[in-house]
């Protein structure tokens, strides 16, 4: 559901079950880190967490796919607001935020870069997005 790199935590939530706190630590499997809208299995304590109204904190986050690094092309970003564009080399636009691209290099019109290919709010979002030139 949400994952926040620079932080290395995040929520998931399982059908008809709550939200579900994580930090990158109790995520296995193959690199990169959780990827937004990615199937997982989770395991929890149920008890809530460190405050009233806080969320049960998982023990264990289990990625049920391999993901796949795809290349695509930035066809717009506005710096000054921090987001923008890109496709694949399938056509498929992907929402592109500041918060998911590696290394703090900002891509420009035309950028060649490296992602995962993610969801959030049942839109196409590029996760883990590193500038190759």
């Amino acid at each position: 559901m949400f994952y926040t790199p620079a932080k290395l935590y995040g929520f998931c939530q399982a059908e008809g079950g709550p939200q579900v706190f994580f930090h990158a630590g109790v995520f296995t499997g193959s690199p990169p880190p959780a990827i937004l809208g990615e199937p997982v299995e989770v395991e929890y304590d149920a008890r809530p967490g460190r405050g009233e109204g806080s969320a049960p904190r998982a023990t264990l986050v289990r990625r049920l796919v391999v993901p796949v690094l795809c290349v695509g092309t930035v066809t717009r970003f506005d710096e000054a607001q921090g987001w923008g564009f890109l496709r694949d080399g399938n056509g498929v636009a992907y929402h592109l935020h500041r918060s998911d691209v590696r290394d703090g290099r900002l891509p420009v019109l035309g950028s060649s870069v490296a992602f995962y290919p993610g969801i959030r709010r049942e839109r196409p979002r590029a996760c883990h997005v590193e500038v190759l030139r």
